[in-house]
């Protein structure tokens, strides 16, 4: 999992260890923005979220309350994630790295990233690698509607074009939203469909 840092901060590459610092933005999994660093944190994170979806942490030196607001509201589609500010320690830092990048999470329902299981208001949900692909693919994107063709190229890892996509990914798709709903769990579709745009996350879950 890559984390990128922009701007100074009071933690470096060294520390981030297992974390696979990385330079360019456009290819961590994770950013750590010193919003003191950028004109305008607002605008510089929604033209770094634009197509995809990322977690966010943002330090600040001073507290800046107005764009603490602004960066955390919006639920699964916050600009950020966490906001830290002042005497905040390299360790604390990649405490909330960890908290982050292991979990992810829309409603009640989370992933543990490292242990690879689902659960819905900590229950376990039981499902394939493929599946759990699929319910991960939609939770990094719970802001919008995936198409089939943009999960089999997440999934499977490469280009394919939209018939075949298709073919791949609407079984699958069957089988999550019965695994989901055969749980027990839910009082709800936790997946939404529309024709045309593909599925989403229910943002209600």
């Amino acid at each position: 999992m890559n984390v990128c840092i922009w701007g100074k901060l009071p933690i470096n590459k060294q520390l981030l260890g297992r974390y696979g610092p990385v330079d360019d933005p456009d290819l961590c999994e994770l950013l750590i923005l010193n919003a003191d660093s950028v004109a305008d944190p607002v605008s510089w994170l929604e033209a770094f979220q634009k197509g995809r979806h990322r977690p966010v942490l943002v330090y600040q030196t001073r507290k800046d309350y107005d764009l603490a607001v602004k960066l955390l509201r919006g639920g699964p589609s916050a600009l950020a994630q966490d906001y830290l500010h002042g005497n905040v320690s390299a360790a604390a830092i990649l405490k909330r790295v960890q908290d982050i990048l292991e979990f992810i999470e829309v409603g009640d329902l989370r992933i543990n990233m490292v242990t690879r299981q689902a659960s819905y208001r900590q229950q376990p949900i039981h499902l394939s690698t493929k599946l759990l692909a699929v319910l991960i693919c939609l939770m990094e994107r719970a802001e919008r509607y995936v198409s089939y063709q943009e999960l089999a190229e997440i999934v499977q890892g490469e280009t394919v074009d939209a018939p075949t996509a298709v073919a791949l990914m609407a079984s699958s798709m069957q089988r999550l939203k019965k695994a989901l709903n055969d749980s027990g769990l839910f009082d709800q579709p936790a997946i939404l469909s529309k024709q045309g745009l593909g599925h989403m996350i229910n943002p209600k879950i």
